[in-house]
């Protein structure tokens, strides 16, 4: 009975500690130090030289174009560019697109995906919405994959798109939560 009285209290230190250390967080502001609502001027500020202007792109079926990349990001062994979309109205940073660099592949990157969403949940707790199509004729003509973690002022999708032609996808994409996406 004294030994139980001894073990009964590690278990609840245990559960106590592993809760906040796996805890997932309130909010997520944005993406690294970037803020929704940003002008181009406060982007170049906040991430200086390794920022490249581009040609400004407009996203198919998106109200905004693309500004800035900022190229060289590493997540888990692999080389990824972010891409920051500014809303067209405002010429204000609408959301950020973390886009692996391999854009060809003979097989979907689901290892890479894998590997971000274990990441992400390490970061941001399990996601809040799970959509996975794999058609089950062969051969295989395209993989879809997504997961979303949802804030009060940022969403944060993962998705892996790949298709026979060997196009192939894998974003990580914040965005203000009060956007309809």
């Amino acid at each position: 009975m004294k030994r139980l009285a001894q073990i009964v209290p590690l278990f609840g230190l245990f559960f106590a500690l592993s809760s906040v250390c796996y805890s997932q967080p309130k909010d997520v502001l944005g993406w690294q130090d970037a803020r929704w609502g940003m002008s181009d001027s406060d982007i170049a500020a906040t991430f200086g030289i390794k920022l490249q202007k581009q040609r400004e792109t407009t996203l198919y079926g998106y109200n905004g174009t693309l500004s800035y990349i900022l190229p060289g990001i590493k997540l888990n062994g692999q080389e990824f560019s972010a891409y920051f979309q500014m809303a067209a109205a405002t010429d204000t940073l609408k959301g950020v697109y973390v886009v692996l660099d391999q854009r060809r592949s003979q097989v979907p990157r689901e290892d890479v995906f894998n590997a971000l969403e274990s990441s992400l949940t390490l970061k941001y707790g399990p996601p809040h919405r799970k959509k996975d199509e794999r058609p089950t004729k062969t051969p295989i003509e395209f993989v879809s994959l997504s997961r979303t973690w949802k804030f009060p002022t940022t969403t944060v999708g993962l998705s892996c798109q790949w298709n026979s032609d060997n196009s192939s996808q894998v974003v990580i994409h914040y965005f203000p939560s009060n956007l309809k996406e």
